[in-house]
């Protein structure tokens, strides 16, 4: 038994040795997957509830044949159809959402663009139940599961994607909705900290729609990030990754083509955005004798004129062209819409220059992609160069020799002439020949007509309002609004519309006055259109796009029947409005229903007295009358993200609207909260706005708070030092002073309680004088000072970050100076700079945050230096040397996406390979030794090295693949601290194995041959 016993240890030990060994090879997909919000009972009744999934990691998951597991049962995985996506796989930093009922959620939720799964069962419970994620249907194939906590009232999230399930504080409720598809509140509102990176936001701009054989080009540069950088740019296309911030694509097959990007920013935050792109068959020729063709174009206007291209229907009916295409040689130029008379023209003008000077491709394409026409000219290679049609020269045009005649060789039926006719009849008019113009309708003019000298500038005349689907019995109008102090003759100036009807005006405007066009030519689009104004030489004075004529450049919707466009005297803004006020100030209102009133509508603003007006427009929110700043409150008892507030009063006799106007603290602080559309203060109304809503958060130190109009533009603002908590910094009789008496929503304590008051009228910049100090004792300083020093560039803007650069001094130490709105001189690495800014912090790191780019300044005496890393172990990365130039030498013992991890025996240092840095990431193996420089970064996550550029990283690559870079030998401390503890493992469980055997040796065998005997008998 003794003997038994004995053996019995020594299994179990061989066992528990093995699990250790081998145990860390186990890698599971809980590592990547993870629930992140539940909205059970409570969130939502039965048929309304869901939960939502991340992929956290930076590899694609496919989530086919995964299960949802509740109340002990497997509930399947289906694609909605009405998913925006509907692949079954998850790319990383994308979230997806299981829906009890996904024609439900899309009802509740159809701003939801991720991966919907419409899954089934009975009730989450409000007070919780055991729930899980699986990717399959056996009991081992758990991805997650746990109790979730009961819920009130709205959605429970999880309030980090790295906590732990099962622990009830990993858990919170959404204070008053629910992020589905979207980051979760809690993560950018954690209680006693702000989390300054969110989610960055994926754009992609391309056409809708192409043929075969046609390059696309898909540009992800309107993609932005609110507090953080956007740093690589990922393209998922017919399966393939393709990474740049622009890709060129050429499609080989026709269907319906969804395209994904995801956008990381340097916080290694992502977002996923998909497009789809139908995808056409490409028809050469074969419309022998075409209904509309192409008649004539200019690909190279005059200054002031734009390109076009005209159509000519060549049948005595009306054509509907709507959804009709216009491509050049790379893409999609312009929708048509409208019709096009029987024998008649339609001239379709381009937003911006889209064709070749010396040589393109203009198609014309019907609703279903065929090609209906097309014509190539100038050096533009369609496979037969010899039928092009010559380029023509600036301010010529090309057009068929006989209106609509089509023989299929473009070089005989076209010719350029010096007289374009837009919507006309052709006048091919060589260049050797002197003619008079023919006398032309007055919808156009053949050349521009010089003034008598007077000069214009764009938006001294604005179009201020128009009426395009008029009611019964009305007429179309323009309405235009003189911004200039001074009398303008409008005699020779153009108002033309989309389809190039022009308007030739004949009179005069007063200063600050208005001028109708009644009926102006052709007629404008129910659906959209463009209309814009010139001055007699052609210049553009202004113009405005709405509706469907393009909806990436359209300034406001299309109205409908009855309804104006307009915009508040002479501001950029436009809206639509149930008020026409053809020939005077403008009134902007809506329709609305009310229990308690007869009014049939609500002025939004006017700059007219509400005295000039029926009764039945009230009341008038105008922008002469803003609202002021009367306290601020920026470091509350509590949560600062839930308790700080602005208080906002209307001094007026009137009550004001908000619609259009932002608060917002100082530059590179939070996003603007914009107030909405309906939000109106009362007169002699004080009212408070929290952080919890506009998550605006107010720094503890020194700040400024803003209120900006509906260009961006800060018309008022206060500025504040010295916090304290739970004070308040308020306004009474013209003082500012903090007080403990808070006064949100009243009027403020009338005498200061502090030792110091400030004048309303004294707040400007206010900015403490700025101490002289050097790189090395920058952060010896408190956040909020203003320091001056000098420094060596290591890093100019635009290698790690367009918004910052590196200073560094002596020893490896550096600092960030940082830019809000990007803007720098032009600087190399080794410039020698002069620094004034505020001292700051972000995720941990210090730097230096600059207001304009004259604040840092090139030191005359030394143009540039050598920089050169400060070698580094890894047990000395800290803050002594956070934004600095170092070196580290050490062993590759992890390589994981964007992150590279060297050990040189003291510790591990992360190394970051940022997108577009020309680094080859192929070229780091486990167990190669490296050479890594770069600037020393702090993350919420910790440190990490940055290399600028391929010139930073040396690798040994012991003659494996490519040619060797030498390094010097690397010392005996800079092995791998992995590889000793591995190594000394190894021994100690070798020698308890020789000593078992020893031991034990002999029993074993005895007692295996003995139990080999019984069995044989």
């Amino acid at each position: 038994m003794k003997e038994h016993w004995r053996e019995v240890v020594l299994i179990v030990f061989i066992i528990a040795v093995s699990i250790f060994l081998f145990s860390k090879n186990v890698k599971t997909l809980s590592e990547s997957i993870n629930i992140t919000e539940i909205c059970p009972s409570g969130c939502a009744s039965t048929e309304h509830q869901w939960i939502e999934i991340y992929n956290k990691s930076s590899e694609s998951i496919d989530l086919a044949g995964w299960k949802f597991w509740e109340g002990g049962v497997n509930h399947g995985l289906v694609i909605s159809p009405s998913s925006t996506i509907t692949s079954t796989i998850l790319l990383p930093g994308a979230y997806a959402i299981i829906a009890q009922n996904d024609t439900v959620f899309f009802t509740d939720h159809p701003e939801v663009t991720s991966t919907v799964f419409d899954s089934s069962w009975t009730t989450l419970n409000k007070s919780g139940e055991e729930i899980g994620i699986k990717s399959g249907s056996g009991s081992d194939d758990f991805i997650e599961k746990f109790v979730y906590a009961g819920v009130y009232n709205y959605s429970l999230e999880r309030v980090s994607a790295v906590d732990d399930s099962v622990d009830a504080l990993s858990w919170k409720e959404h204070p008053d909705s629910s992020t589905p598809g979207r980051d979760n509140y809690w993560w950018n509102n954690v209680e006693g900290e702000i989390v300054e990176n969110r989610i960055p936001r994926s754009v992609i701009r391309s056409v809708t729609s192409t043929v075969v054989g046609e390059t696309v080009l898909f540009d992800a540069s309107d993609s932005y990030d609110d507090e953080s950088f956007i740093d690589r740019y990922v393209w998922m296309i017919e399966g393939v990754e393709y990474e740049g911030v622009e890709h060129e694509h050429i499609f080989s097959s026709t269907g319906t083509m969804v395209i994904f990007l995801t956008v990381y920013d340097t916080e290694h935050a992502s977002s996923t955005v998909s497009r789809t792109i139908e995808v056409f068959p490409i028809i050469r020729n074969e419309f022998p004798d075409p209904v509309i063709v192409i008649n004539e174009f200019l690909s190279d206007p005059i200054s002031g004129e734009r390109e076009w291209v005209e159509l000519y229907n060549t049948e005595d009916r009306v054509v509907d062209l709507d959804g009709y295409l216009l491509y050049d040689g790379v893409g999609k130029i312009a929708s048509v819409t409208g019709t096009i008379e029987g024998l008649g023209f339609r001239t379709i003008y381009l937003l911006s220059s889209k064709l070749n000077q010396s040589g393109d491709r203009v198609v014309f394409l019907n609703s279903v992609g065929d090609v209906i026409d097309a014509v190539s000219y100038g050096n533009w290679d369609d496979g037969e160069m010899a039928d092009n049609v010559v380029a023509p020269k600036k301010g010529y045009s090309s057009a068929r020799n006989s209106d609509g005649d089509d023989t299929d060789v473009d070089s005989a039926d076209f010719s350029f002439t010096i007289t374009p006719t837009p919507g006309l009849p052709n006048n091919i008019t060589a260049e050797s020949i002197s003619v008079s113009p023919a006398p032309t309708p007055s919808v156009v003019y053949v050349q521009p007509i010089q003034s008598s000298g007077e000069v214009f500038s764009p938006n001294d005349i604005v179009v201020n309002e128009f009426v395009s689907s008029p009611s019964t019995g009305e007429d179309e109008f323009v309405e235009l609004y003189n911004t200039t102090d001074r009398t303008i003759a409008l005699d020779e100036w153009v108002l033309r519309d989309g389809s190039g009807a022009r308007t030739v005006l004949v009179g005069t405007v007063l200063p600050r006055g208005f001028f109708v066009v009644n009926k102006p030519k052709g007629s404008l689009n129910n659906s959209g259109d463009l209309i814009t104004l010139f001055d007699p030489s052609g210049q553009e004075i202004d113009r405005v796009v709405y509706g469907n004529w393009d909806e990436d450049m359209a300034d406001v919707e299309a109205p409908v029947k009855g309804q104006a466009v307009a915009r508040m005297n002479g501001i950029a803004q436009l809206y639509i409005t149930t008020t026409i006020t053809k020939g005077f100030e403008n009134v902007i209102s809506y329709d609305f229903t009310s229990d308690d009133t007869d009014n049939s509508s609500i002025t939004i603003f006017s700059s007219v007295s509400s005295t000039t007006r029926t009764d039945s427009l009230v009341p008038v929110f105008s922008f002469d009358s803003l609202p002021i700043i009367t306290e601020i409150l920026p470091n509350p008892l509590g949560v600062d993200t839930q308790n700080e507030f602005i208080e906002l009063f209307n001094p007026f006799e009137h009550d004001i609207s908000l619609t259009g106007l932002s608060l917002d603290d100082g530059d590179g602080g939070s996003k603007p909260y914009s107030f909405p559309p309906d939000t109106v203060l009362r007169a002699h109304e004080y009212r408070a706005w929290y952080s919890k809503d506009t998550k605006i958060s107010l720094a503890n130190t020194t700040d400024q708070v803003r209120i900006l109009d509906t260009q961006g533009e800060v018309f008022h603002m206060i500025e504040y030092s010295g916090v304290k908590e739970n004070k308040s910094y308020v306004m009474a009789h013209d003082l500012w002073f903090w007080t403990s008496e808070l006064t949100p929503h009243m009027e403020n304590p009338n005498e200061p309680v502090a030792d110091r008051a400030v004048r309303a009228d004294e707040h400007k910049s206010t900015a403490s004088a700025a101490v002289f100090t050097t790189v090395a004792q920058i952060r010896n300083f408190d956040v909020g000072t203003r320091v001056v020093f000098e420094g060596v560039v290591l890093v100019p803007p635009g290698v790690l970050s367009s918004q910052y650069l590196y200073v560094g001094g002596e020893l490896g130490v550096g600092i960030q100076v940082y830019s809000y709105k990007k803007e720098f001189p032009e600087l190399v690495i080794g410039d020698k700079v002069s620094v004034s800014g505020e001292l700051t912090e972000v995720s941990g790191e210090m730097r230096i945050k600059i207001a304009r780019a004259e604040d840092v300044s090139r030191v005359d005496t030394i143009t540039s230096v050598p920089v050169l890393p400060h070698t580094l172990l890894a047990a000395e990365v800290g803050e002594m040397y956070e934004g600095g130039f170092v070196e580290i030498v050490g062993e590759i013992v992890g390589v994981k996406g964007s992150y590279v991890y060297l050990d040189d025996g003291t510790g591990e240092v992360k190394v970051y390979i940022r997108g577009g840095s020309g680094i080859d990431k192929k070229m780091f193996e486990e167990g190669v030794r490296a050479r890594v420089s770069g600037i020393l970064q702090e993350t919420k996550s910790g440190y990490q090295l940055s290399p600028r550029d391929h010139t930073d990283v040396s690798i040994d690559i012991h003659g494996v693949k490519g040619e060797k870079i030498e390094l010097e030998p690397l010392e005996q401390s800079s092995y791998s601290m992995r590889q000793m503890v591995r190594m000394i493992i190894g021994i100690c469980v070798g020698l308890v194995v020789v000593l078992g055997i020893k031991l034990y040796g002999t029993s074993v065998i005895s007692y295996v041959r003995t139990k080999f005997s019984r069995t044989s008998k």
